[in-house]
């Protein structure tokens, strides 16, 4: 392929080494992200919000007679649970706003360390 292709060789070649900095890069990253409690509090809240306004639309989708009263409860749960998601989805992004320039110029997540050397 090499002598057939030089160019197209040389192309895979750098190709195949971005894709594993990439693969590095990914690897360190989910690891911080795993170890940072914030991320994993707010991921967490986010995932139990959706989860509660997915319950309570499919009880009022599946459910044709309901009282006055419960509607109004459900409706206001579903208003409550979406207010607390916005909050919490403006609080990550907040988050990540913050930290991600801070992760852009960190050396160690786009070169390899020494023990990886």
């Amino acid at each position: 392929f090499v002598d057939l292709c030089p160019q197209w060789a040389e192309i895979f070649i750098d190709q195949t080494q971005e894709n594993e900095d990439l693969a590095q890069t990914l690897s360190k990253l989910r690891h911080r992200i795993e170890n940072e409690p914030f991320l994993e509090q707010e991921l967490h809240n986010i995932l139990s919000v959706v989860t509660s306004i997915r319950s309570a639309a499919g009880i009022l989708q599946q459910s044709e007679e309901l009282s006055e009263q419960w509607l109004k409860r459900f409706h206001r749960n579903m208003y409550e649970d979406s207010q607390r998601l916005a909050q919490a989805a403006q609080s990550l992004v907040t988050y990540l706003n913050e930290t991600g320039e801070s992760l852009r110029q960190d050396p160690s997540l786009t070169s390899p360390s020494k023990e990886e050397q």
